[in-house]
């Protein structure tokens, strides 16, 4: 992709397939560079750095190289599933599993649905940085969803495989460095749960799952575990703000405003922190630049 002209050639490559048609009617999300920023992937929403000089160059061969991967893994596993659909003699039957599929597809390739607030996808990434990976995310974290008769069961089958070959995946490589003698997270209520961790770096291998996993536990437990001291401690509080008084009740918005800020797919907008050295007393920051540390508990 350091050519646009080659990606402007594997693009028409998609829009020539006899299945192109197909996907865009049944909603399979394909992206582009273009100025609307909806059609954009959301880790390119803005063509500002395409404008550096020198820099630009490079910013924009990324793009190329991020969407083009994505437009294809999608339109791959569109037809492949499509194709079996065909086969077995079930778009005939129900034309309603080809939009499943889709629907199926983008939140596998972290490109959710955001249902009525789809019109308003540019100004939440503005405020998430990524409402739809996280639509994707809560959606294949669902029960609901792999049993929900609403949906194709052919495409709830492959749902489920997906599923359980990511699963299987991601805890082979837990356990091959676990056995290897390195560090791994299994308190499902610590930031670290899911990860690797060497010397001071972690390594998630679950691509932005384990953070939902965290949040729960955390707030069926009303407890967090420090991923510094490993120690548990009740979520901090607002009201405990400018103060090292211990933190009172833990509540729901700090237990999602602390587990946000363990993945550096979250926003930058939430500001109360447990303070490592000395667990249940809060401090607030004031540092930007904080709140997007992976590690940050």
């Amino acid at each position: 992709f350091a050519s646009e002209k080659a990606y402007r050639g594997f693009l028409e490559d998609i829009h020539k397939r006899p299945t192109y048609k197909v996907m865009k009617e049944n909603g399979l999300s394909l992206t582009d560079m273009s100025s609307i920023l909806s059609n954009r992937e959301e880790a390119f929403m803005s063509n500002l750095a395409e404008k550096i000089p020198g820099f630009g160059v490079l910013a924009r061969a990324s793009n190329r190289a991020y969407s083009g991967f994505l437009n294809k893994l999608r339109a791959d596993t569109f037809d492949d599933l499509y194709n079996h659909a065909l086969k077995e003699g079930l778009v005939e039957d129900n034309p309603k599993v080809v939009s499943d599929i889709a629907k199926f597809v983008n939140s596998a390739t972290g490109r959710g649905d955001l249902g009525k607030l789809k019109s308003a996808a540019v100004v939440l990434n503005g405020t998430f940085f990524s409402p739809r990976l996280m639509a994707s995310r809560l959606t294949l974290l669902n029960p609901i969803y792999y049993v929900n008769p609403k949906t194709d069961s052919f495409v709830r089958k492959e749902a489920l495989k997906s599923l359980f070959s990511f699963a299987t995946v991601g805890a082979t490589i837990l356990g091959l460095a676990k056995v290897g003698g390195l560090e791994v997270g299994i308190d499902p209520r610590s930031a670290n749960f899911g990860k690797i961790k060497i010397g001071d770096t972690r390594y998630d291998p679950w691509g932005g799952f384990a953070q939902y996993i965290v949040l729960a536990s955390r707030l069926l437990s009303n407890r967090m575990v420090s991923s510094t001291t490993g120690r548990a401690a009740a979520p901090a509080t607002p009201r405990a703000r400018s103060t090292s008084r211990p933190v009172g009740p833990p509540s729901t918005p700090a237990s999602i405003t602390s587990t946000s800020r363990s993945s550096p797919r979250s926003s930058s907008t939430g500001t109360t922190t447990i303070s490592s050295a000395s667990p249940g007393v809060t401090r607030w920051q004031g540092t930007a630049g904080y709140h997007w540390a992976p590690t940050s508990r």
